[in-house]
């Protein structure tokens, strides 16, 4: 049976929670994120290895932003993510996905990415052999950073096959791991493949979604930027960029509000950016009032711009105070 172990970060000092979830991401998974956090980091990790393949549940409280470099030597791996409470923010290849409880996805291990996770979450995460879902029927590369439903279809099958199988690792018969294994993969593969056909039949509306996504994205910084301006210059009319859009369970105002928002998040957290206000940061990412501003981004994160750095430098200057004692005896 799986020999599960636990660790948790709540009883460290606040200047160690970091450092202990990146030795845990590290150990576990060999993921080592850079970290930026407006909080001290309390995560509990739940993680065995099981049929060769390392499983893990976390927990962690918000307000962190992490990013992983490319490594090739991991490039042979992908990482499946299950969103059990709260949300996710993930970011690879161009490519974003917001992933709310019972949704899934896959991610490439070879490959940097970003997480912004802006409050409490609870997830469970395996690493898998990459060839183990590669498959003649579909491109796994275009199906990576894509939401799977965890509540309908094969994707439920799959996810609930995932979470038993961890709910269950220490009573399994070790003689069963392997097999187990096996049919987690299928059932992974096979809902990979249900997207790949569901995407074959709606190829032009996501072609045109992706280049919407494109064209916001490098024009975000434009205070004017507008539906009308997106449909003049993808030449289609405001109706038919909606229904293209529909698929990203947003509007396409809102997910040029949170993209803005999310950047903006990442700026105002990252010490290289404090000589700038975040009234600047906000205009610098196309916000025409700080009131508006303000008020947007403490709906989508819970509190103020402000509060978000002020907690950060808060907890940047109380790990530096214990560093300095030490280096003082």
């Amino acid at each position: 049976m799986g020999y599960l172990q636990c660790i948790s970060t709540e009883a460290a000092k606040p200047s160690r929670q970091l450092g202990m979830f990146k030795e845990t991401m590290s150990k576990v998974l060999g993921i080592e994120p850079t970290i930026i956090s407006t909080a001290p980091f309390v995560a509990g990790f739940e993680y065995a290895n099981f049929g060769g393949v390392s499983f893990c549940r976390f927990k962690a409280n918000g307000g962190h932003q992490l990013s992983r470099n490319a490594n090739r030597r991991d490039s042979d791996y992908v990482r499946i993510v299950l969103q059990i409470n709260g949300s996710s923010h993930f970011q690879q290849c161009g490519r974003s996905v917001d992933l709310t409880p019972r949704q899934w996805s896959i991610y490439e291990m070879g490959t940097a990415d970003t997480v912004l996770v802006p409050a409490e979450i609870e997830g469970l995460l395996l690493v898998l052999p990459r060839d183990r879902l590669v498959s003649k029927c579909y491109e796994l590369n275009q199906l990576t950073v894509r939401p799977l439903s965890g509540t309908l279809g094969i994707g439920k099958l799959a996810w609930d096959c995932i979470y038993s199988t961890f709910d269950q690792i220490t009573n399994l018969d070790p003689r069963s791991e392997f097999e187990i294994i096996d049919t987690i993969s299928h059932l992974v593969r096979l809902t990979l493949l249900e997207s790949w056909q569901c995407a074959a039949k709606a190829s032009c509306e996501s072609l045109l979604r992706d280049r919407i996504k494109c064209y916001v994205l490098e024009h975000l910084r434009e205070p004017e930027l507008s539906l009308d301006q997106i449909a003049a210059a993808l030449n289609c009319s405001k109706r038919y960029l909606h229904k293209a859009f529909r698929g990203e369970g947003v509007s396409i105002s809102d997910y040029i509000w949170q993209a803005r928002l999310d950047r903006c998040f990442a700026e105002i957290l990252n010490p290289k950016c404090w000589t700038k206000s975040t009234t600047d940061i906000a205009f610098s990412w196309g916000f025409n009032t700080p009131g508006h501003f303000s008020a947007a981004f403490k709906e989508r994160f819970g509190a103020p711009p402000t509060a978000y750095r002020r907690d950060e430098q808060f907890r940047l200057s109380a790990m530096k105070g214990p560093a300095l004692l030490e280096a003082a005896r």
